[in-house]
């Protein structure tokens, strides 16, 4: 099996965080890059963890009001990714506790908002990729980390989850397919949210506030500046207002974040 075949047979459990009331989003950064790893890392056969991936969010200004100027919601400062071989692996951590299980941590309580916390499992669908995995982990050999985009995705009300899938994955992915590297996508990920009755109770006991019904949509760039100057190409805009009109079609605009951010592979057993 090969890699991409085995990421998209796992299942990973998402958080989001962001800081708590008076504080700044760096320490809470700088915890979750730092010490907490090593947390997890400590549990990690106890609860079976195959990947553990932190994703710290990067000050914007055209990202942010990218967001704004559609009405979405404030973003989370934070995306925290654990990846399990299956449901049955996930369930059973996600079912441990707030103070037992690998989502959470006395520090991790003080320096995110706990009134902002969210946790769902996903499964994650590879929709393109053009960027090399020692290219995309770079940041870690003390080179300059790729960025990308982290969109939480909600779906429109009146659709069914399967119509919402359905579109997101076969119509919205395939013109993203087609059109994203007008815009300097390197790699597009689309991370579907687990259906499962057990998984959702277990989510909203760890979680203060609902999580997105729809899933997560995730897009890396070479850097930033070449994901503005993309981004600002007569191609670029061309393919913006394709991807921009077809949002209507599935997602419900005020519940939707996005933020550009650098990820981190902190560990990776699979």
């Amino acid at each position: 099996m090969s890699d991409t075949d085995r990421s998209q047979t796992m299942i990973v459990v998402i958080g989001e965080f962001t800081r708590a009331p008076g504080s700044a989003s760096a320490s809470l950064h700088e915890y979750l890059a730092g010490d907490f790893p090593n947390v997890v890392r400590a549990v990690a056969d106890q609860f079976l963890i195959q990947r553990l991936v932190v994703t710290t969010r990067v000050p914007d200004e055209g990202i942010d009001s990218f967001g704004a100027e559609r009405g979405w919601s404030e973003a989370p400062d934070a995306v925290v990714q654990w990846a399990f071989s299956d449901e049955a692996d996930a369930l059973r951590a996600m079912s441990a506790g707030r103070s037992d299980g690998p989502f959470s941590t006395p520090q991790l309580d003080a320096l995110a908002d706990p009134a902002r916390r969210s946790l769902f499992a996903a499964r994650e669908v590879l929709v393109s990729d053009a960027m090399p995995d020692d290219e995309r982990w770079s940041g870690r050999l003390g080179g300059e980390a790729p960025v990308k985009l982290v969109v939480q995705n909600w779906k429109r009300p009146d659709l069914t989850f399967d119509q919402f899938t359905d579109h997101w994955r076969d119509v919205h992915g395939v013109m993203v397919d087609q059109l994203g590297a007008a815009m300097g996508y390197r790699r597009y990920v689309q991370s579907h949210r687990v259906v499962s009755t057990s998984i959702d109770e277990a989510a909203r006991r760890a979680s203060t506030r609902p999580s997105p019904d729809g899933g997560l949509t995730e897009v890396w760039f070479t850097n930033q500046a070449t994901m503005h100057s993309e981004m600002a190409s007569e191609a670029g805009r061309a393919a913006s207002v394709h991807f921009a009109n077809d949002e209507g079609n599935f997602i419900n605009p005020p519940s939707m974040t996005v933020f550009l951010a650098r990820e981190r592979l902190e560990f990776d057993r699979s």
